[in-house]
């Protein structure tokens, strides 16, 4: 008789049957709200950025698929940009393409 099988069975596991409904975790409603509008997120952002930046993240935002490999290195080499300034049309260009968010 093989008694192998024996060796890997595992311990009854018991039933959890305990409910949540003094253990929640969803946060209270008033932090769960946008405080400020993303669009005017947007429109403060644009007032410190160069016009270089500025133009390469509308780019980036309705462009997003032609970007191939690596997307720091590709935003500056395009764009002729430094690091910080391909970072901030990145950045930009994320809030551009999702301030609607509908």
């Amino acid at each position: 008789m093989n008694h192998r099988h024996a060796d890997f069975q595992a311990a009854v596991v018991n039933e959890i049957t305990d409910t949540y409904s003094e253990k929640c975790v969803k946060p209270p409603d008033e932090y769960q709200s946008v405080s400020g509008s993303l669009s005017s997120s947007v429109e403060n952002d644009c007032g410190s950025i160069s016009v270089h930046t500025r133009t390469a993240a509308l780019w980036i935002s309705t462009h997003e698929d032609d970007i191939r490999g690596p997307r720091i290195p590709f935003i500056r080499s395009k764009f002729d940009l430094d690091t910080l300034g391909a970072v901030t049309a990145s950045r930009l260009a994320h809030k551009l393409r999702y301030a609607g968010g509908s």
